[in-house]
């Protein structure tokens, strides 16, 4: 069986996940935080972040997050100063966030 235990350490590693805050994102966030990383999320939306941190905090995650739009060359340059500037370091940097034209396959034409 899985250990889901979170372990905490006193001078960790800083990981990145972009679109942490659901789906496969935030799976590989909270993997990390088991692994003993301190993780920041970044998501599109403020109260999106917001509700990732507090899960992923509430299994006892050393995280911070940042809303950030993947499209957005200025968001993502932010990000990283933030991250290095709150966090101290980066070390590890996971570009989930998923950006494109979404339809529904029935509706798109060859």
């Amino acid at each position: 069986m899985e250990n889901d235990t979170i372990v905490t350490m006193s001078v960790s590693r800083v990981a990145l996940v972009t679109g942490g805050t659901r789906g496969i994102g935030f799976a590989i966030a909270r993997r990390l935080a088991q692994e003993g990383f301190s993780v920041a999320i970044s998501g599109r939306t403020a109260d999106s972040v917001r509700r990732g941190v507090a899960a992923l905090a509430a299994a006892g995650a050393s995280v911070r997050g940042f809303p950030a739009d993947a499209r957005s060359e200025k968001d993502q340059k932010q990000l990283i100063d933030s991250v290095e500037h709150e966090l101290g370091r980066l070390d590890v940097l996971v570009n989930n966030a998923g950006i494109g034209d979404f339809e529904r396959v029935d509706r798109v034409e060859p």
